[in-house]
């Protein structure tokens, strides 16, 4: 039976290079990808080698650490490009970022992007040459810089306008870029995906035939995403659990629907517009005004929650460029204090 799968291996290992003619893997690649060729092959492999990612918010250090995980799987391209407000470096907490660079004033971008080439010289990692605001206001400006040059944009969530991330979310969709919005905080963690009206992947599944527990056989299946800013008009909480689901996803709906009306509104008048919410009367009784309190407290990012929804935003990111394993569709949220996280599906 051994034999017989790595005759299968070694035929799958020859159709996928036979998918990607003008690439193949060095000796020193596949050495260091050894662990990761095991579970996902080579074709994957070769997949992540062509992708190019555009951080935004490099003093993140949930985008930190996913960034660290996805250059050490072997992205070809990432760029970090730093948030909007500058002092914000100064908060940055990252292994990424050394003291002699804080001491030159080095922004967190150019340090951790030169950090993190370290990791892995077979990719490329850099500071972008251009700002955050660039990227902002005019949809043009924003068409042109994204343009055909990334696979995938990753935006920081925190103190960044809910306008601002539905301009660029449209501009990615038009662009058949794959989107990500993400942000931690001393509480908890959450990312958005936004993966195009048909993401297409690829399912393995075990099957029984001829008693062969090592069996597997695949399916080519579609899954719809919603874009930011509809999700966030469409959500219903109809299916909404409180014992499953995570309390802090109708906060983040209210808040993001508001946030779009260009409203600044009071804790109490957030609870309120929770209630009036698609069935959100059935779930505005399980959120206090210390949630919300909670939920707004940006004011620094953990460096554990990081490292936990930072590395799972690294494995969508994965998915999202090797189309090999079914995405999580739309929205994930981790609650420190109840130590769960939670997989929902906006729009």
């Amino acid at each position: 039976m051994k034999n017989n799968n790595n005759n299968n291996n070694n035929n799958d290992d020859k159709e996928e290079d036979e998918e990607h003619p003008s690439m193949k893997l060095t000796d020193a690649q596949a050495e260091m990808y050894d662990r990761q060729l095991r579970v996902w092959g080579v074709s994957t492999q070769l997949k992540i080698a062509k992708a190019r990612v555009l951080i935004l918010g490099a003093e993140s250090p949930t985008l930190l650490e996913c960034a660290k995980n996805i250059v050490l799987a072997g992205v070809s391209k990432v760029i970090l490009c730093r948030g909007k407000a500058k002092e914000e470096e100064e908060e940055t907490l990252s292994f990424l970022v050394s003291v002699e660079d804080r001491a030159k004033k080095i922004s967190v971008a150019e340090a951790a992007a030169k950090s993190l080439q370290e990791m892995n010289p077979f990719g490329e990692v850099s500071a972008a040459d251009f700002k955050f605001e660039d990227l902002e206001e005019d949809k043009d400006a924003a068409s042109a810089i994204l343009g055909e040059n990334y696979d995938v944009v990753i935006c920081c969530g925190r103190r960044v306008h809910a306008n601002t991330v539905k301009h660029l979310n449209e501009v990615c969709r038009e662009r058949k870029i794959a989107f990500f919005l993400t942000e931690s905080s001393s509480n908890h963690g959450y990312f958005f995906s936004d993966l195009g009206d048909a993401f297409e992947f690829i399912e393995r599944k075990k099957h029984d035939s001829d008693n062969n527990e090592d069996g597997k056989e695949s399916a080519l299946l579609t899954k719809p995403f919603e874009s930011f800013g509809s999700a966030i008009q469409k959500t219903s909480f109809a299916n909404f659990k409180p014992k499953r689901s995570c309390k802090f996803t109708p906060i983040f709906c209210a808040l993001k629907q508001l946030e779009l009306m260009n409203l600044k509104p009071t804790l109490e008048e957030v609870r309120e517009h929770i209630s009036k919410l698609p069935d959100g009367d059935k779930v505005v009784d399980g959120v206090s005004l210390e949630d919300l309190a909670l939920f707004l407290d940006n004011r620094i990012e953990m460096p554990a929650i990081a490292a936990i929804v930072g590395g799972l935003l690294a494995n969508e990111v994965i998915k999202s460029i090797s189309h090999a394993e079914e995405p999580v569709c739309n929205f994930f949220c981790f609650d420190v204090l109840s130590g769960k996280g939670a997989v929902e599906k906006l729009g």
